[in-house]
């Protein structure tokens, strides 16, 4: 990708040194928590999108795939990889969407988007994001394994997470929702159109609008 406009944008432009400082004084035992799908050529992955892998000696393709060096017979082997970057656990830049041929601020798509990457709003503009992150367990605050495809999160059942929780929510936190979306990675039930995975092409819980707004415009909140 060619290097684009640094100019970071979106909420996550507010996260501040003090969130920093304030999230780092949490710290109590240092445990980490993997947040991320393992990306594989078996990803869910939206219709169009995938993932290959080739994994061979460094010589395919040379007719002497057994070639070696030196006298214990060193060899090499090296990974060919072709993906669509977005499967698996990824963050999508400004850059990913457009709304009538325009941008974020009213940028047209020419000017955003070229050939060999993205020259403005690209990935490089999202900064380092080191700060509190909460979890909102939705699905045992609804009493279910995994929400319905289609339930939609309201600020209603955040407000009733966080009490039932005794979590406040802070400017400048990282929240988390518990949807069970998940369960079906783990059992790799696909996202092809007309299969058995038409139902999460077509829909899949999340927050709505309202609660989009409620998080980040009245509780300042950087990343959900």
């Amino acid at each position: 990708m060619q290097r684009g406009e640094r100019t970071i944008s979106g909420a996550v432009a507010n996260l501040t040194s003090d969130h920093v400082r304030a999230a780092a004084s949490l710290v109590k035992t240092g445990k980490i928590y993997s947040l991320a799908v393992i990306t594989n050529p078996e990803i869910h992955a939206y219709p169009g999108r995938g993932y290959q892998v080739l994994t061979a000696p460094i010589y395919i393709g040379t007719g002497d795939d057994g070639h070696t060096y030196g006298e214990n017979k060193l060899q090499g082997i090296d990974d060919f990889i072709c993906l669509w970057c977005g499967v698996g656990t990824h963050m999508d830049g400004f850059g990913h969407v457009a709304i009538d041929g325009k941008h974020l601020h009213g940028i047209p798509t020419n000017k955003v988007i070229h050939s060999r990457g993205a020259v403005q709003y690209g990935v490089e503009t999202i900064p380092p994001i080191a700060t509190r992150g909460i979890l909102l367990d939705i699905c045992r605050l609804k009493r279910v394994d995994a929400l319905d495809s289609d339930y939609e999160i309201t600020r209603k059942d955040i407000e009733a997470a966080c009490a039932r929780q005794g979590t406040e929510i802070r400017p400048g936190d990282v929240v988390i929702t518990h949807t069970g979306l998940l369960k079906d990675i783990e059992n790799k039930r696909s996202y092809k159109a007309g299969g058995e995975g038409q139902q999460n092409l077509d829909s899949e819980p999340g927050i709505g609008l309202s609660a989009a707004k409620y998080l980040v415009e009245e509780k300042g909140v950087v990343v959900v």
